[in-house]
């Protein structure tokens, strides 16, 4: 597919370490925002979370194709993605200000299918 083909002559190997790193920042992030104490009381949105918890996990699959060019780096990524959602919310049930979902799980699930989805479409075909 052109677009693939686009990616893989323009990435140098600094491009490729910088979109390494920029996906382990993105992932810290994520972990970090997943934990923290939050202040909603401002949001009067039903669910607006289960759309935040779609996006960053599709965000994270697409970027994750993005940044891993190699078909294995890439599977390997997809794994320690697919397996990251679930163990945010078991380590949100343990903590006081937070709480574990599955309704959060799914959403997070969904996104992951979804960004796999987009990551084949236009980068893996």
């Amino acid at each position: 597919m052109v677009t693939r083909s686009i990616t893989l002559h323009l990435q140098t190997p600094a491009l490729s370490t910088a979109l390494k790193l920029l996906f382990v920042l993105l992932l810290a992030f994520e972990i970090y925002a997943s934990l923290a104490p939050i202040d909603d009381s401002g949001v009067d949105l039903p669910h607006i979370d289960k759309l935040a918890h779609f996006f960053m996990h599709w965000v994270n699959v697409c970027f994750a194709a993005v940044a891993f060019i190699k078909q294995r780096s890439f599977m390997i990524a997809a794994i320690v993605l697919f397996f990251l959602g679930p163990a945010i919310e078991l380590m949100q049930g343990t903590l006081p200000h937070r709480d574990a979902s599955l309704a959060d799980q799914l959403a997070n699930t969904l996104g992951f299918l979804a960004g796999w989805l987009t990551a084949r479409y236009f980068l893996r075909s």
